[in-house]
Protein backbone atom coordinates (compact mmCIF):
# COMPACT_ATOMS: atom_id res chain seq x y z
CA UNK A 1 0.00 0.00 0.00
CA UNK A 2 1.57 3.43 -0.87
CA UNK A 3 1.89 6.19 1.69
CA UNK A 4 -0.71 8.23 -0.04
CA UNK A 5 -3.48 5.76 0.26
CA UNK A 6 -2.12 4.52 4.01
CA UNK A 7 -2.81 8.39 4.58
CA UNK A 8 -5.88 8.58 3.00
CA UNK A 9 -7.23 5.54 4.98
CA UNK A 10 -6.42 6.67 8.56
CA UNK A 11 -7.77 10.25 7.66
CA UNK A 12 -10.93 8.68 6.80
CA UNK A 13 -11.26 6.58 9.40
CA UNK A 14 -10.60 9.11 11.83
CA UNK A 15 -13.01 12.10 9.82
CA UNK A 16 -15.72 9.32 9.53
CA UNK A 17 -15.60 7.96 13.12
CA UNK A 18 -15.77 11.54 14.28
CA UNK A 19 -18.54 12.86 12.01
CA UNK A 20 -19.89 10.40 10.70
CA UNK A 21 -20.57 9.22 7.28
CA UNK A 22 -22.93 11.88 6.09
CA UNK A 23 -21.32 14.17 7.94
CA UNK A 24 -18.24 13.89 5.76
CA UNK A 25 -16.95 15.24 2.81
CA UNK A 26 -14.52 13.86 0.88
CA UNK A 27 -12.60 17.87 0.88
CA UNK A 28 -12.80 17.44 4.90
CA UNK A 29 -10.69 14.00 4.75
CA UNK A 30 -8.54 15.50 2.24
CA UNK A 31 -7.83 17.31 4.77
CA UNK A 32 -7.11 15.58 7.94
CA UNK A 33 -4.67 13.57 5.19
CA UNK A 34 -3.21 16.70 4.27
CA UNK A 35 -3.57 16.38 0.37
CA UNK A 36 -5.53 18.26 -2.54
CA UNK A 37 -9.40 16.71 -2.52
CA UNK A 38 -8.81 16.01 -6.35
CA UNK A 39 -5.92 13.59 -5.30
CA UNK A 40 -8.73 11.56 -2.97
CA UNK A 41 -10.01 10.46 -6.49
CA UNK A 42 -7.08 9.83 -8.07
CA UNK A 43 -7.63 7.22 -5.47
CA UNK A 44 -11.16 6.50 -4.32
CA UNK A 45 -14.24 6.98 -6.94
CA UNK A 46 -16.32 8.77 -4.44
CA UNK A 47 -16.81 8.47 -0.38
CA UNK A 48 -18.82 4.88 -0.92
CA UNK A 49 -15.65 2.91 -1.96
CA UNK A 50 -13.66 4.81 0.23
CA UNK A 51 -15.47 3.85 2.86
CA UNK A 52 -15.81 0.34 2.42
CA UNK A 53 -12.09 -0.13 1.88
CA UNK A 54 -11.13 2.04 5.00
CA UNK A 55 -13.35 -0.59 6.74
CA UNK A 56 -11.43 -3.50 5.38
CA UNK A 57 -8.58 -1.56 6.23
CA UNK A 58 -9.45 -1.30 10.22
CA UNK A 59 -10.66 -4.84 10.25
CA UNK A 60 -6.80 -5.79 8.95
CA UNK A 61 -5.41 -3.73 11.44
CA UNK A 62 -7.48 -4.76 14.09
CA UNK A 63 -7.01 -8.51 13.38
CA UNK A 64 -3.26 -7.99 13.22
CA UNK A 65 -3.16 -6.23 16.57
CA UNK A 66 -5.45 -9.54 17.74
CA UNK A 67 -2.92 -12.17 16.26
CA UNK A 68 0.32 -10.62 16.67
CA UNK A 69 1.41 -11.90 19.57
CA UNK A 70 -1.17 -14.83 19.58
CA UNK A 71 0.68 -17.80 20.95
CA UNK A 72 -0.32 -21.67 20.20
CA UNK A 73 0.85 -24.15 22.46
CA UNK A 74 -0.76 -22.66 25.20
CA UNK A 75 -4.35 -23.44 27.20
CA UNK A 76 -7.23 -22.39 24.84
CA UNK A 77 -8.27 -20.50 27.83
CA UNK A 78 -4.57 -18.45 27.77
CA UNK A 79 -5.03 -18.37 24.04
CA UNK A 80 -8.44 -16.58 24.29
CA UNK A 81 -7.63 -14.31 27.33
CA UNK A 82 -4.66 -13.05 25.26
CA UNK A 83 -6.31 -12.21 21.90
CA UNK A 84 -9.45 -10.61 24.02
CA UNK A 85 -6.96 -8.52 26.11
CA UNK A 86 -4.60 -7.57 22.48
CA UNK A 87 -8.66 -6.70 21.13
CA UNK A 88 -8.94 -4.14 24.41
CA UNK A 89 -5.93 -2.50 24.05
CA UNK A 90 -5.52 -2.06 20.23
CA UNK A 91 -9.34 -0.90 20.29
CA UNK A 92 -8.85 1.80 23.26
CA UNK A 93 -5.45 2.95 21.80
CA UNK A 94 -7.15 3.46 17.77
CA UNK A 95 -10.71 4.00 18.71
CA UNK A 96 -11.57 5.69 15.33
CA UNK A 97 -11.40 1.80 14.12
CA UNK A 98 -14.37 1.20 16.55
CA UNK A 99 -16.59 3.82 15.80
CA UNK A 100 -15.84 3.37 12.30
CA UNK A 101 -16.76 -0.06 11.91
CA UNK A 102 -20.65 0.95 12.97
CA UNK A 103 -20.15 3.03 9.79
CA UNK A 104 -20.95 -0.62 8.31
CA UNK A 105 -24.46 0.07 8.16
CA UNK A 106 -23.64 2.71 5.15
CA UNK A 107 -22.00 -0.42 3.28
CA UNK A 108 -25.78 -0.20 1.46
CA UNK A 109 -24.44 -2.63 -1.92
CA UNK A 110 -25.73 -6.21 -0.74
CA UNK A 111 -22.31 -7.45 -2.30
CA UNK A 112 -20.27 -5.35 -0.97
CA UNK A 113 -21.57 -6.07 2.22
CA UNK A 114 -20.98 -9.42 2.13
CA UNK A 115 -17.98 -9.18 0.75
CA UNK A 116 -16.75 -7.01 4.10
CA UNK A 117 -18.44 -10.20 6.11
CA UNK A 118 -16.11 -12.69 4.12
CA UNK A 119 -13.24 -10.44 4.52
CA UNK A 120 -13.89 -10.89 8.55
CA UNK A 121 -14.32 -14.18 8.52
CA UNK A 122 -10.76 -14.74 6.32
CA UNK A 123 -8.67 -12.10 8.87
CA UNK A 124 -10.40 -14.01 11.98
CA UNK A 125 -9.77 -17.43 11.30
CA UNK A 126 -6.92 -18.17 13.92
CA UNK A 127 -9.98 -17.59 16.25
CA UNK A 128 -12.46 -19.48 14.48
CA UNK A 129 -10.12 -22.31 14.08
CA UNK A 130 -9.56 -21.71 17.83
CA UNK A 131 -13.14 -22.14 19.11
CA UNK A 132 -13.50 -25.00 16.88
CA UNK A 133 -10.62 -26.50 18.92
CA UNK A 134 -12.34 -25.96 21.91
CA UNK A 135 -15.60 -27.14 20.77
CA UNK A 136 -13.86 -30.39 19.42
CA UNK A 137 -12.15 -30.73 23.15
CA UNK A 138 -15.54 -29.76 24.53
CA UNK A 139 -14.01 -27.12 26.05
CA UNK A 140 -16.88 -24.48 25.02
CA UNK A 141 -20.03 -24.28 24.95
CA UNK A 142 -21.79 -26.15 22.00
CA UNK A 143 -23.11 -23.26 20.54
CA UNK A 144 -22.10 -22.14 16.94
CA UNK A 145 -18.70 -20.42 16.34
CA UNK A 146 -20.18 -17.40 15.09
CA UNK A 147 -22.22 -17.29 18.50
CA UNK A 148 -19.50 -18.21 21.11
CA UNK A 149 -17.42 -15.60 19.25
CA UNK A 150 -20.27 -12.92 19.65
CA UNK A 151 -20.59 -13.43 23.20
CA UNK A 152 -16.55 -14.15 23.79
CA UNK A 153 -15.58 -11.38 21.62
CA UNK A 154 -17.65 -8.99 21.02
CA UNK A 155 -18.00 -8.22 24.72
CA UNK A 156 -14.64 -6.75 24.49
CA UNK A 157 -15.74 -4.06 21.78
CA UNK A 158 -18.43 -3.13 24.01
CA UNK A 159 -16.62 -2.71 27.09
CA UNK A 160 -13.65 -0.72 25.13
CA UNK A 161 -16.69 1.85 23.65
CA UNK A 162 -17.35 2.69 27.29
CA UNK A 163 -13.95 2.60 28.51
CA UNK A 164 -13.48 5.38 25.35
CA UNK A 165 -16.89 7.31 25.62
CA UNK A 166 -15.86 7.58 29.99
CA UNK A 167 -18.93 5.79 31.35
CA UNK A 168 -16.52 3.79 33.19
CA UNK A 169 -12.35 3.37 33.53
CA UNK A 170 -10.93 -0.20 33.91
CA UNK A 171 -7.40 -0.39 35.43
CA UNK A 172 -5.50 -3.32 34.30
CA UNK A 173 -6.89 -5.93 36.59
CA UNK A 174 -10.41 -5.26 35.92
CA UNK A 175 -9.50 -5.48 32.08
CA UNK A 176 -8.27 -8.98 33.23
CA UNK A 177 -11.53 -9.44 35.16
CA UNK A 178 -13.46 -8.96 32.21
CA UNK A 179 -11.25 -11.08 29.93
CA UNK A 180 -12.04 -14.21 32.39
CA UNK A 181 -16.02 -13.55 32.54
CA UNK A 182 -15.88 -13.14 28.90
CA UNK A 183 -13.69 -16.92 28.51
CA UNK A 184 -16.33 -18.01 31.25
CA UNK A 185 -19.40 -17.04 29.53
CA UNK A 186 -18.27 -19.16 26.27
CA UNK A 187 -16.37 -21.94 28.41
CA UNK A 188 -18.08 -25.58 29.11
CA UNK A 189 -18.23 -25.67 33.17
Amino acid sequence: MTDKRRRILQAASVTLANKGFHGTTMGEIAQQADMAAGTLYLYFKDKQTLLLETLENNLELIADACFKQHRLGVSLEQQFTQIWQALFQYLIAHPDTLHGWELSRHVTDKSQLAHLIKRRQQLFLPLAAMLEAGLAAQQLKPLPVEVLGAIGIESCAALARRHIEGSFILNDAMIATAANASWQAIANQ
